[in-house]
């Protein structure tokens, strides 16, 4: 295990891009272009907030 993933904000980022991921595989209606961009979307927003979190 890295000291990074011991942060909170990782462990929320985490869960939080586990949950769209969820989300998007159970929501089969949604079109592909849209699904890969929620889980883009979700990658990112969980960087965003561990870079924040680092500064």
């Amino acid at each position: 295990m890295f000291d990074f993933e011991l942060l909170e904000v990782y462990k929320k980022a985490k869960t939080l891009n586990k949950e769209i991921s969820r989300f998007v595989r159970a929501n089969r209606s949604i079109d592909a272009y849209t699904r890969d961009q929620l889980r883009r979307a979700s990658i990112n927003v969980a960087k965003l907030h561990f870079d924040k979190a680092l500064l």
